[in-house]
């Protein structure tokens, strides 16, 4: 009427400059339909969303102002795209080292993560008893069914750096083992301290790159180094986050081997070469002394265990008799034969070619044949190499912030190797040749020498290599227990997180204690509330408006545990009891305030969680089924109670968000004032009527709750904010309740704060609240039965054949249907005062009836309901198809405490006038038989199989001037 209200605050609000910056929910899954043969519950996934109030988890607008969400996450198996809310989260171990610039060739790399052996006692207990369950206790073939190798996919997946971004090793590729699969398998055998990892990567598939934050998204990671990612897969069962998660690691050894590495800095004293050409390696005048410098950064920036040099040679003789008979001719002296050639071998390191003496440089054949044939005097000379080459006395300090190669000059420091010909004295002959030469024709031209002609020398071969790589093998080993600290070695670890990344082993030391191999998430549920502009230490009070219409239905569930967070240097720290000022949620089962006092450390230099924010953390440890979903959270929020006036009918009714916009006394550093939902809790004072009916009652009941009406008359006393309760025990349902079972309360509210109208539900605390109170009226041994449940709503879809008016055969028509069929099944959406149908049943005829009724139908065939509900206690849904009965009459009837409500997914078909009764009802039986349901790609899967079956219920009469095509239209509504 205009006139002004009055509200006052119940308690003191510090305000402050806090803004709400981000709502982040993880949600840790343990589905009970996926069995792995295990005797325990495991985890089967991990989900995150990075924008939890949104539709879709991401950032996709609600489509009214009602949207809710899961405030803790939610179960995310089986559903549609569309309803999904939740993503996969990523969760694992990300390793950075310099072994792995692998830029070409054929490489393998090999990981080994040695475990502490206190820690395997979770792992091998798991795997034990998969063993005994499933495997007669072969633990090997439990490991195999763990981490299977026998289909294309893994349920490790290994992703490293690549130069456009992440590239994931092709799953095929990877093979998981308790043992080195590179080892001969009769030295293979179960170690359930360590796991090996190992993968091969083709010439073909991109090169190791560092790590650059631009390329590589997702990740924040503080380094310059390639990075290898070993992320949990969920699309491969078991999910293995169990079995791994309390692994503590020990040490990691890296081994990479690297094979066709042909990007080379090539140079021999005539300049640089080019490699990809055929060159002289020790120019076109070959002799003693000259080298040949081959440069690459790669087998520089690591610790080398193998290093070999393969050489393609161009041109030269092909087997080793042939090269002696070229060389024949320049006799003995010369000392010119296939195995006379020797290469001494150095690295230049540390701005020193070393060995720097040339006695201590180790001498290598030149040509060490590849293939070895039987025949010892024609061995193959076309592909040869030079190695294994001594690494001890190149002593090669590796350098992993070693970049890319320029050209060589004076000033280079590292980064080539030196190969310098050495034997045989006279080379490959270019010297000697025209010596040679000049006394062979001398020779063979006089004429006393007629009967003894010698050979002439051919000319010498200039040596030409078609074709050089390199091949080599490097190790690193990590030792992370407390006591091997290696300062200043240049690989990392980090944990990978929902939300970021975290530091666990850099420079040397360990960043945490103990080292698990993945990160730790013990509780189910996660909501992470990010703030800004914190000025700690502060209060922060923060409004949590929730809805109940996805909480449990009954009070018997236990309420979980929860616990507040705050991030401080990438660790999560508990509030301090103290620190708790208010809670009127009741652990988020209502509505209401949370206040907190927030100390000074909490700060914003964090890794696992987005930087610039603050943070807080509400663990839930528990089902995070029976907690609200959430609305809306808001800072800076107060509770307001109206102060009484002349017109206390004003409580009557909730006041309307909106109407509360300012202060009486107006402060200037308020800039607003917002009340952003209705008024709660309000009750008008007792009338006499009221007044007389409840002494009548209680005169009656005495204050015990010995029957049922006793049970429904105190709960509506005691509790105004409920509607209707019905009790329901063996006496009145006995086909439903055996004798000496429970005792079951159904209640309802007077305000539905659900965003569904058709489904008022209370929210757990006050299930449990009148559970408590009821303890007070009832005598122990009845109340040790009583269970206070919500209505359970079970759910009616229409599968029919129908016709509608001319004109309006389209998806519109549909939707006037669905909202019809719902007004006549739930008469308080429109009227709040009508009391909810508990336990009423419904005739298929009578729905059918109502439907042909409507002005807009025109006729309906092959009639049939699908009656769906879930059964907490068995978990499980129940589903009735009526065209599966015989009887002529249908009555879909629910619990006692069940309500029918119409199924958002009706399966009408529309249908012209050229109808074939025969032909169109096959058309209609070949339904699928998954039935897609609140989200679900398909809830058979927890129920029992069906298959829907059409019965025909009429023949169609088609008006003749109807032209309408036949078409069928799915309704979501």
């Amino acid at each position: 009427d205009g006139s002004p209200l009055a509200f006052e605050t119940l308690s003191d609000l510090e305000i402050t400059q806090a803004k709400l910056t981000s709502l982040r929910t993880q949600y840790v899954s343990k589905h009970r339909r996926i069995e792995v043969g295990s005797s325990y519950q495991t985890i089967t996934g991990m989900y995150a969303a990075p924008v939890a109030n949104s539709r879709d988890g991401q950032g996709a607008p609600f489509e009214d102002d009602r949207g809710e969400w899961p405030t803790f996450g939610e179960e995310q198996l089986d559903k549609v795209e569309s309803a999904r809310r939740m993503r996969e989260a990523e969760m694992g171990l990300a390793i950075t080292s310099p072994l792995f610039f692998l830029k070409e060739g054929h490489r393998q790399i090999t990981l080994t993560l040695q475990f502490v052996n206190e820690s395997a006692s979770v792992y091998l207990d798991l795997m034990q008893d998969l063993a005994k369950n499933r495997y007669n206790g072969e633990v090997y073939d439990a490991f195999q069914a763990v981490f299977p190798l026998s289909n294309e996919r893994r349920n490790l997946s290994l992703l490293y750096t690549g130069p456009r971004g992440w590239v994931e090793v092709p799953p095929f590729k990877v093979r998981i083992a308790p043992y080195n699969p590179s080892q001969e398998e009769e030295w293979r055998q179960w170690n359930p301290y360590q796991l090996v990892l190992q993968f091969d990567l083709e010439p073909g598939q991109p090169a190791f790159t560092a790590f650059d934050a631009a390329i590589h998204t997702g990740e924040r990671m503080a380094t310059k180094l390639p990075v290898l990612k070993i992320v949990l897969n969920h699309e491969v069962q078991p999910y293995a986050y169990s079995f791994l998660r309390e692994l503590e690691i020990q040490s990691v050894d890296i081994e990479v081997s690297a094979d066709g590495v042909r990007d080379l800095h090539l140079y021999n004293e005539g300049g640089r070469l080019d490699p990809h050409q055929p060159f002289t390696p020790f120019g076109a005048l070959p002799a003693q002394g000259s080298y040949l410098l081959i440069g690459n950064s790669e087998i520089f920036r690591k610790p080398l265990t193998d290093l070999k040099i393969h050489i393609e040679w161009h041109q030269i003789p092909p087997t080793s008799r042939h090269f002696n008979t070229h060389y024949e001719a320049y006799g003995r002296e010369a000392g010119i034969t296939w195995n006379s050639f020797m290469v001494g071998l150095s690295a230049l390191s540390g701005h020193q070619f070393k060995p720097e003496a040339e006695e201590e440089r180790a001498q290598m054949p030149l040509f060490t044949p590849v293939n070895m044939d039987e025949d010892q005097e024609a061995i193959p000379l076309r592909k040869t190499l030079i190695g294994p080459i001594d690494l001890v006395r190149l002593a090669i300090r590796p350098d992993p912030e070693l970049g890319t190669l320029g050209p060589y000059t004076q000033e280079t420091q590292t980064g080539f190797l030196r190969l310098e010909l050495t034997q045989p004295e006279a080379a490959f002959g270019h010297h000697i040749y025209q010596d040679a030469f000049t006394k062979a024709i001398t020779h063979n031209a006089l004429p006393k020498n007629q009967e003894s002609q010698v050979a002439v020398p051919n000319q010498p071969y200039t040596p030409i290599i078609k074709q050089l790589t390199l091949s080599y093998e490097a190790r690193a080993r990590l030792d992370l227990t407390a006591s091997g600290q290696q300062e200043g070695r240049p690989e990392q670890l980090f944990h990978l997180h929902p939300f970021g990344v975290s530091s666990i082993y850099s420079r040397g030391r360990r960043r945490i204690d103990p080292l698990y191999l993945l990160p730790q998430y013990r509780e189910d549920g996660y909501l992470y509330i990010g703030l800004s502009d914190i000025q700690a230490p502060e209060t922060l009070s923060l409004l949590f408006q929730l809805t109940v219409s996805q909480t449990r239905d009954h009070s018997r569930f236990k309420r979980p545990e929860i616990t507040w967070s705050y991030l401080t240097r990438n660790e999560w720290v508990p509030f301090a009891p103290e620190h708790h000022l208010l809670d009127t949620t009741e652990g988020f089962t209502r509505t209401g305030l949370v206040q907190l006092y927030l100390p000074r450390e909490i700060s914003t230099r964090n890794d696992i969680m987005p930087a610039g924010t603050y943070w807080l953390r509400v663990a839930v440890a528990g089902d995070t089924e029976v907690l609200c979903h959430a609305l809306d959270v808001r800072p800076q929020a107060t509770v307001v109670r109206w102060v009484a006036d002349p017109f206390p009918e004003r409580l009557a009714h909730p006041l309307p968000a909106g109407r509360i916009s300012q202060l009486s006394t107006r402060h200037a550093d308020v800039q607003a004032v917002q009340q952003p939902f209705p008024s709660f809790y309000g009750q008008p004072a007792e009338d006499d009527k009221a007044y007389f009916g409840r002494v009548s009652e209680r005169l009656r009941h005495k204050n015990r709750a010995i029957s049922p009406w006793d049970i429904e008359r105190i709960c509506l006393d005691q509790f105004h904010t409920l509607q209707q309760v019905k009790c329901i025990t063996h006496l009145t349902h006995p086909d439903y309740l055996d004798a000496g079972s429970d005792i079951v309360l159904a209640v309802v509210p007077g305000t539905n704060d659900s965003p569904d109208p058709r489904r008022p539900r209370v929210n757990f605390r006050t299930l449990q609240e009148v559970q408590d109170r009821l303890a007070r009226h009832m005598s122990p041994f009845a109340h040790r039965k009583l269970k206070v449940h919500n209505p359970q709503y079970e759910y009616i879809r229409i599968y029919a054949n129908m016709r509608f008016v001319e004109g309006a055969n389209n998806g519109q028509t549909l939707q006037r249907l669905a909202q019809a069929v719902t007004e006549y099944l739930c008469p308080w959406m429109h009227d709040p005062s009508h009391p909810l149908n508990l336990g009423t049943g419904l005739s298929e005829d009578v729905l059918l009836n109502f439907i042909k009724g409507l002005d807009f139908v025109v006729g309906v065939w092959d009639f049939s309901l699908l009656h769906i509900w879930f059964d907490e206690d068995r978990e499980r849904y129940v589903i009735r198809d009526t065209s599966r009965e015989n009887d002529m009459v249908s009555i879909i009837q629910p619990r006692p405490w069940g309500v029918l409500i119409p199924d958002d997914d009706h399966q009408i078909r529309i249908i012209g006038p050229k109808y074939d009764e025969y032909e169109d009802s096959m058309k209609v039986q070949n339904l699928k038989s998954s039935i897609p349901f609140q989200g679900y790609k398909d809830i058979t899967l927890d129920a029992e199989p069906y298959q829907i079956r059409i019965r025909r219920r009429e023949q169609p009469q088609a008006p003749s001037s109807s032209t309408d095509k036949p078409f069928t239209l799915k309704i979501n509504l």
